[in-house]
């Protein structure tokens, strides 16, 4: 019946069945084929509908509803095995732009696999995962998969399009989450929160509508400025402001010293000041003995030797 109801009505674009049981799985199954092959409906809210066991014996339900714009399944009671269907199709980035996964069963096992999931997914642009059975161990697993701080390498092999919601708004933040994760989570989506200066630099704008796809440029912009807090930007959670975070640097090779002094130089615009904090660069400098040929320049004044300007 409803199935044909779907299908009758060819000027849908959102149909929600919230609180609606659907208890027969063949049932689900027609409806959800109906819903994928209806030329209007780009939105689809099946929460609360008790098809959480179903995932699992029938994944071409996730597979069918993931090439839609936005996709609610919160409240569903889907379990591990079906984070696992939900995981596997996320990773090969379906089209899917929107996905509410409040309120289910998720545990933290489950949260790496989302995590993992996300490492190869650039489509994603919101996933709310709110009320599930994260602990801050879960919770600090899905924020690293939008900024892990290990390495510049595994900052810039983060996700960079999706943004997590994993509290409501106001609610306390559980004991043992990172801080420093949890702020870039939120701030490379806020460009408003930028200086001027900084929007064109890092690719943003102040206007920019997270209801649309994330751009290549936006992209480039949001691992920038997740690169240079990882350097420079600490004192913004409570640390030194200024201070180069140097366990991202021991390794580096001098060839790549020009193209760091450059970050430095973004890293001013970044914070809204007009002129490079000088110390940051010798800190990196008197940090590497093979380097020392470099301070012997400026303890001569050679300033403008420093390759800071583009």
């Amino acid at each position: 019946m409803l199935t044909s109801v779907v299908e009758e009505n060819t000027h849908l674009c959102n149909l929600s069945l919230r609180k609606n049981e659907i208890i027969n799985e063949s049932d689900t199954l027609s409806l959800v084929e109906a819903v994928g092959n209806h030329p209007g409906i780009h939105i689809c809210s099946l929460d609360e509908c008790s098809i959480g066991d179903q995932l699992p014996t029938s994944p071409e339900i996730v597979h069918t509803l993931f090439r839609l714009e936005a996709v609610g399944l919160g409240g569903n009671e889907i379990n591990s095995k079906g984070a696992q269907i939900i995981c596997e199709y996320l990773a090969i980035n379906p089209s899917i732009n929107y996905l509410d996964l409040d309120d289910n069963l998720f545990n933290d096992d489950d949260a790496l696999l989302i995590a993992t999931s996300l490492k190869s997914n650039t489509n994603l642009v919101d996933l709310s995962l709110r009320g599930n059975n994260f602990t801050s161990v879960g919770i600090n697993t899905l924020y690293r998969s939008v900024f892990d701080d290990k390495s510049l390498s595994t900052v810039s092999d983060s996700n960079h399009t999706c943004e997590l919601k994993l509290f409501d708004d106001g609610e306390s933040i559980p004991e043992g989450i990172d801080g420093d994760v949890l702020l870039m989570n939120d701030k490379h989506f806020e460009p408003g929160e930028l200086p001027d200066s900084a929007r064109e630099l890092f690719m943003m704008d102040a206007d920019t509508d997270k209801g649309k796809a994330v751009t290549s440029l936006q992209v480039q912009g949001r691992k920038k400025i997740k690169m240079l807090h990882a350097l420079v930007g600490a004192g913004r959670v409570g640390t030194n402001e200024g201070a180069v975070n140097m366990k991202y640097l021991n390794d580096m090779p001098i060839e790549l010293l020009p193209e760091v002094l450059m970050f430095f130089q973004d890293a001013s615009t970044y914070s809204g000041t007009e002129e490079i904090n000088i110390d940051m660069v010798f800190q990196l400098v008197r940090s590497r003995p093979e380097w020392a040929w470099i301070s012997s320049l400026s303890n001569r004044g050679s300033k403008e030797c420093l390759p800071l300007k583009g």
